[in-house]
């Protein structure tokens, strides 16, 4: 069953978009996250560790990856878990290696009211309140340490985004 359909008629071809409108449930004490085709990884709620967006994208730009802000679920085992769909796009981004120059959307507050930036908030209030101020979202904050950057990986981290408006580049 198709969630969500868009068809786009676009020079001479139709182009059909199929979109998750729940990439994430909360239900029966855990999170049920969109990480593959018809496929959800669950997270207890009482074992989120962390919750925000990596800045992602393959340096010098390439083909089978879109650079841009990816929503992201951290488990108590430091795992961290892609949501399918949920970013903000960086468009051409071309990065490099070592890039210091500016991030598409590096601003906290234009992240933070993106689709990306509300559902990564909603989660994170969800869950603090489900485990309280003493609980693994709030005391590892998991999403500030994504780790740093492996620059022999196709794909790198270049920043992370909090829902509580903190901004930092990796590496």
């Amino acid at each position: 069953m198709l969630a969500g359909v868009l068809f786009i008629v676009s020079a001479w071809r139709l182009v059909l978009v199929v979109s998750d409108v729940r990439p994430v449930i909360a239900r029966n004490g855990e999170l049920r996250l969109g990480t593959g085709r018809r496929r959800r990884t669950r997270i207890a709620i009482s074992e989120v560790a962390g919750v925000g967006l990596l800045f992602r994208g393959r340096p010098g730009g390439g083909r089978g990856s879109i650079p841009g802000w990816y929503l992201a679920v951290w488990g108590a085992d430091g795992e961290h878990h892609q949501v399918r769909g949920c970013f903000v796009s960086a468009g051409n981004w071309t990065g490099t290696r070592t890039s210091s120059a500016e991030l598409p959307f590096e601003d906290p507050s234009v992240l933070a009211h993106s689709g990306a930036g509300n559902l990564a908030r909603r989660i994170y209030s969800y869950v603090v309140d489900v485990q309280g101020p003493e609980g693994p979202l709030v005391s590892r904050q998991l999403q500030k340490h994504p780790g740093s950057r492996d620059r022999s990986e196709i794909e790198q981290t270049f920043a992370y985004w909090s829902p509580d408006g903190e901004l930092r580049r990796v590496g």
